[in-house]
């Protein structure tokens, strides 16, 4: 059976030490680094960055696209219309993490392999919500495919992880463990400032004030009934269809 590709999608603005550190971490970390691809988008008007992000990333490996700013899961969704061709499973990345943990691919692509067809999400601990919250979380081609987006639902900031974990979560208190999967041994650290682990950069500033200009919780709640339908149309899905 062909090696599972892995893409990280990463979209990043004004921190290239920080990308570096998460790119050399995952690279350095990987069994079989040439079935792993970084894929980053960049903000047009981000110019310090420009330069700076190609020239860390490896030719014909990696992929690094400009274009103008917007909230960050249309940027997830940007970098998976890049990568979908070539991945077989695709991680809700950052460029505020770490990859602790030596052979984490190695353990993505077997939990890849108990996923009840092909339809799965599998993530780490990120020393901070540890099996709370899917963070960080890797999402099968099967899984992106039966929603149609990287991101289903496109939250003018926060709440990804908040759909992808209520998603695996139902199904996995319905009887479908194999859907969702915790890997404790897989750690994907989470270098974010409320931990006392990162300094509060202007990301994290722009981000307050997004928090500021928007209650995006008013989001989560109205997809709500919408949300609910396609976590039991995917268990209807896996259970019953052949």
């Amino acid at each position: 059976m062909p090696t599972a590709n892995i893409a990280l999608l990463t979209p990043t603005r004004q921190r290239t030490k920080w990308f570096e550190r998460m790119a050399e971490s995952a690279i350095a970390t990987a069994d079989e680094p040439d079935h792993v691809s970084i894929v980053v988008k960049l903000d047009t008007d981000d110019f310090e960055s420009h330069t700076g992000y190609r020239e860390l990333l490896r030719p014909n490996k990696d992929i690094c696209k400009i274009g103008p700013t917007k909230c960050l899961s249309v940027l997830w969704n940007e970098c998976y219309e890049l990568i979908k061709d070539w991945a077989d499973i695709c991680m809700h990345c950052g460029d505020d993490i770490t990859f602790n943990t030596q052979g984490w691919d190695t353990k993505v692509r077997a939990a890849l392999e108990k996923f009840p067809k092909g339809i799965g999400a599998c993530y780490g601990d990120d020393l901070l919500q540890h099996e709370g919250l899917a963070t960080h979380g890797f999402y099968s081609k099967g899984w992106i495919e039966y929603f149609g987006k990287f991101c289903p639902y496109e939250f003018a900031h926060d709440f990804n992880d908040s759909v992808f974990h209520s998603i695996g979560s139902f199904l996995k208190n319905q009887g479908i463990p194999d859907a969702f999967i915790y890997m404790p041994d897989v750690i994907t650290e989470h270098h974010h400032h409320t931990a006392g682990k990162s300094p509060v950069d202007e990301v994290y500033q722009l981000a307050k004030l997004r928090r500021a200009r928007h209650d995006c919780s008013i989001d989560w709640r109205n997809i709500q009934p919408d949300l609910t339908k396609r976590k039991q149309d995917l268990l209807e899905h896996l259970k019953h269809n052949g």
